[in-house]
């Protein structure tokens, strides 16, 4: 039993840093390195973007894995976070990954326990992981993108300022950018070189990006183009509204920091309470796992953390 043990062990933490590498990339496949060298210019061949995901036989086996769940509702909303988190996975693939970490959690956390119940906590967990990862790298890079607009804005209105065209200072501002707000200008660029119109260009870079300061420059951009007006003027502005309401959120969010701690001290704590006394006295919780009463007791106090948690957020959460 101990060999087997071990054995589910070593899968568990074997797929676990496939699914990892495999998030974050390491290398481009040989697919998307050549599409993405027919699409890009000449001057953006030594771009920091050369590190992506290679095409191992693993994506493979996880594609395959996860292809007949693709068609699902959630799929949709995976599939657009993965593209905002700029995470470059297929659906099928990150289902895939999902399957695998919840079976191998749950089988460890089954022969470890001893309990079908704990078993399914861990392939919960197991299976929350990868999603964890890719809300955080997508909330990750919104934040980025917010901090970068302001200073492209200014860019963008000394360019203008100097004679440039509005594709040419985004270019240049994308150029000299290297984080993900360079490469959503960049990627705009190839599209309208590719044909796009520039208005439908503009209109997808805001689908991409879904950042309201974002959507405020290209509606004043699309506004100048129809009835004309002083464009660099626009963005100083705009850069300056982007400013200050940057240094009011960062003034709200000091001031609620207790509260959202409470939130995440009320929402764990009763977890971490139960493992730990799961660990030291497995009999002094089976009443909750074992009748009909405790389980509904469980059931309840759960919904009450969760109720009680996002009424927190929800509070400490201003939007401007």
């Amino acid at each position: 039993m101990e060999y087997v043990i071990s054995g589910l062990m070593f899968l568990a933490i074997l797929f676990g840093v496939i699914g990892v590498n495999r998030l974050r990339g390491e290398k481009r496949g040989e697919m998307v390195q050549r599409l993405d060298n027919l699409t890009r210019s000449g001057s953006e061949a030594s771009d920091g973007d050369q590190n992506r995901l290679a095409g191992i036989d693993y994506t493979k086996i996880l594609g395959r894995v996860g292809k007949g769940f693709s068609g699902l509702s959630i799929s949709e909303r995976l599939e657009d976070d993965l593209d905002k988190a700029d995470v470059l996975l297929r659906i099928e693939e990150l289902i895939g990954l999902l399957i695998v970490m919840a079976l191998g959690f749950g089988i460890i956390v089954t022969a470890m326990t001893n309990s079908f119940t704990y078993g399914l906590i861990g392939a919960l967990i197991g299976a929350l992981l990868p999603i964890v990862f890719v809300k955080y790298k997508k909330s990750q890079r919104e934040a980025m993108l917010s901090e970068e607009i302001g200073e492209s804005l200014t860019g963008m209105s000394n360019s203008l300022r100097a004679g440039y065209s509005f594709q040419q200072a985004m270019d240049v501002v994308g150029k000299e950018t290297q984080g993900p707000l360079g490469k959503e200008y960049r990627r705009t660029l190839r599209e309208i070189n590719l044909g796009v119109t520039t208005e439908q260009a503009l209109q997808n870079l805001i689908n991409r990006v879904k950042n309201e300061d974002l959507e405020l420059m290209i509606s004043s951009v699309l506004i100048q183009r129809s009835i004309g007006g002083n464009l660099a003027e626009m963005f100083d502005n705009i850069a300056d509204t982007i400013r200050q309401r940057i240094r009011m959120k960062g003034e709200v969010k000091v001031l609620t920091a207790q509260a959202r701690v409470s939130s995440w001290i009320i929402g764990l704590m009763p977890i971490a309470l139960i493992v730990i006394i799961s660990m030291i006295n497995p009999s002094f919780l089976s009443f909750f796992f074992e009748t009909t009463l405790g389980m509904i007791l469980l059931a309840c106090a759960a919904v009450s953390e969760i109720i009680g948690f996002m009424l927190i957020r929800k509070i400490t959460n201003i939007e401007f």
